[in-house]
């Protein structure tokens, strides 16, 4: 009977047997949803080809009516899964179409058909009675001898016949053996220039010489833009521009900030201008010893810096083993001015550390961006971003997310300010949905799209899909403090507090200043009554605040009093009673601070109460309340249909 050929599939560390429904990492099994290894395979099986959003569709749930979104959670669980191995992303976006599998795929023979002579009746051998198949593989073990096992030796003839098969087979083990060896030079040669094994890389802001100016982004517009550029090596993966942040001001050595970032590899440079002059410096080490991989200067005019720049990124690719530079796709730059673009990251930078004092020094920083090129799209997408966190500035915000994607449609950032937009302040859920997946489709990549598309995502009470879409925007950006902090507060809302709480560390520990992980920090402890910790993080808040309403050093000394005196209850009343006092009836100042305590003190009628005036006064609806249907804080309101029409009311479906 004829035997059907099995094939299995291999790329990177992984292997994926379709028939057995296995997929193995270093001879591991890595588990995957039935949809999403349905998914896999179909994108191995067309490696290279585009596979269009209606295949999928149309293979993975034939007798099912889904929206696309099925199949994005789908991909975004694979690119999490599949970043463990290599580090190299394998699953492209094309905007608007469907999706590639770009790594490169070895198709093995896992199961031979019947032999050719199969009138003899003789036994079938599977390759896994042979020495290699442990790897799927049918080649012999190279330089050793082969005996095959008695099954097979039946088809071997007499030793006369088979003496010059034998010599062939010899020579041939000799020659695979001499292949191997020098491929293992090659891939040492490799290594020790710094690619092979090598998986991780940051790269460090470039230190300016001739400058104590703490506003000079300069160097990092260097570190950015060469992070730009290696991202489309595979042999590496490179730490976002976020990652680095803290090594701006910080007087860290070399080696000792790669190690801080868990990398196997830093570039490092030093800036000098002198005479309308530009020197760069620039060397590769190895983070474990400090080896120096790989160390050139570069010189050119100081109009030239991203000539140098695009010199120093070509350098660094042909250690790297990148491959041939025209292979990759170009690396856009959105201006060319270098001032424009230094003012843009300072502003990033500000941004991303979510202070009041940061986000309104930003808008300056982006303002001065587009004054200085008026066509730069990022900008625009920078100022909407800072706008959108206001409550008298979203307008503005909005319009010029709208400018940015004016000058360029394509431009994933923008899309994602407007659907923060949409979702925040307008309440229009379905838009913002849209907005957040066509981010995501047009830069897969851009970790913010993942994170605000999971806020919506919890905030729709879908909690498991918004916890892996912030873990796959943790992936992308693992330093980020806002997203490391926010999926502590997802895995808050959905009662996993032990994990809430050690994700919300992990913040602190990347930042102990980080204002937002301190905040979700208090609500955890004081669901779970850690009365201490509830405390402490709590006054942390104030300090970092300099102070809230109704706080003062005066009334520090009074709730702590209450909390030695009552412990927990008698801290909340006290933060009840100093709430209230700015309680006008027709709204009440930080509203949702105050009906949060009351439900921790079970007042339940009262919480419903202000909740319910609070909630009809839309400019007194803050972001939390966005939160309210899956808020452990609510869970005793569940099923009251008072809370339930509230919830329609702040949480449009």
């Amino acid at each position: 009977m004829d035997k059907q050929t099995r094939h299995s599939y291999e790329f990177g560390t992984f292997r994926l047997d379709p028939a057995a429904h296995v997929l193995l990492s270093h001879e591991r099994s890595v588990p995957l949803p039935p949809k999403a290894f349905d998914t896999l395979v179909l994108l191995v099986q067309q490696s290279g080809r585009l596979v269009r959003k209606e295949e999928f569709l149309r293979t993975i749930w034939p007798d099912s009516f889904v929206e696309e979104n099925n199949l994005t959670q789908c991909i975004s669980v694979l690119r999490r899964v599949l970043a463990n191995g290599e580090g190299s992303p394998v699953i492209e976006t094309v905007p608007r179409l469907g999706y590639r599998f770009v790594a490169e795929v070895r198709k093995i023979r896992s199961r031979d058909a019947e032999f050719s002579n199969a009138a003899s009746h003789e036994q079938e051998v599977s390759v896994g009675e042979f020495s290699g198949a442990a790897n799927g593989k049918q080649e012999p073990a190279i330089g050793a001898g082969v005996i095959p096992p008695s099954s097979a030796r039946r088809f071997i003839p007499g030793w006369k016949t088979a003496l010059p098969l034998v010599l062939v087979a010899i020579a041939l083990a000799a020659s695979l053996a001499a292949l191997w060896i020098s491929r293992r030079v090659e891939a040492h040669t490799i290594q020790t220039a710094g690619a092979g094994r090598f998986q991780t890389l940051a790269v460090l802001p470039f230190r300016l010489l001739d400058t104590a100016d703490a506003n000079d982004f300069l160097g990092f517009v260097l570190a950015d833009d060469m992070i730009h550029q290696m991202g489309r090596n595979k042999r590496v993966k490179t730490l976002p521009i976020t990652a680095v942040y803290k090594f701006k001001d910080l007087d860290t050595d070399v080696l000792t900030a790669g190690r801080r970032l868990g990398v196997e590899m830093v570039v490092a440079g030093q800036l000098e201008r002198s005479n309308e002059r530009i020197r760069v410096d620039v060397q590769l080490l190895k983070t474990s010893d400090g080896t120096s991989l790989w160390k050139k200067s570069f010189e050119d005019s100081s109009k030239n810096i991203l000539a140098v720049q695009d010199a120093i990124a070509v350098s660094l690719d042909q250690v790297l083993g990148a491959g041939p530079r025209n292979s990759h796709p170009p690396v856009k730059r959105y201006t060319t001015n270098i001032e424009a673009y230094e003012a843009y990251l300072h502003g990033r930078y500000l941004w991303n550390n979510r202070t009041s004092e940061g986000l309104y020094k930003s808008i300056d920083y982006f303002e001065k961006a587009i004054s200085l090129d008026p066509g730069f799209a990022l900008a625009y997408a920078g100022l909407a971003d800072a706008c959108a966190f206001d409550t008298m500035k979203w307008p503005r915000g909005e319009a010029a997310a709208n400018k940015a994607l004016e000058i360029d449609n394509t431009l994933g950032e923008a899309h994602a300010s407007l659907g923060f937009i949409r979702m925040f302040w307008q309440r229009d859920w379905n838009q913002a949905q849209r907005e957040f997946k066509l981010a995501i489709d047009l830069k897969p990549d851009y970790a913010t799209a993942h994170q605000w598309y999971a806020i919506l995502l919890a905030a729709r009470t879908r909690l498991p899909e918004a916890i892996l879409e912030m873990r796959e925007a943790l992936n992308l950006d693992p330093y980020s403090l806002p997203i490391n902090a926010d999926l502590g507060q997802m895995l808050y809302f959905n009662h996993e507090y032990d994990l809430a709480i050690q994700q919300c560390r992990k913040a602190l520990a990347l930042d102990p200043t980080f204002i937002n992980a301190h905040v979700y920090l208090y609500d955890i402890y004081s669901k779970k009554k850690m009365g201490a910790n509830a405390v402490e993080e709590y006054f942390a808040v104030q300090k970092l605040l300099g102070g809230n309403i109704g706080w003062s050093p005066v009334a520090e000394q009074s709730l702590r009093k209450a909390y030695n005196t009552s412990g927990l209850q008698g801290f909340w009343k006290a933060r009840v009673a100093a709430l209230k006092k700015y309680d006008s009836g027709a709204y009440v100042i930080d509203g949702v601070a105050l009906v949060e305590h009351l439900m921790r003190l079970g007042r339940k009628e009262e919480a419903l109460d202000t909740l319910n005036r609070i909630s009809t006064t839309s400019q007194f609806v803050g972001f939390d309340l966005v939160f309210a249907a899956v808020n452990p804080v609510y869970d005793d309101l569940h099923g009251d249909p008072r809370f339930l029409d509230i919830v329609r009311r702040v949480t449009p479906y």
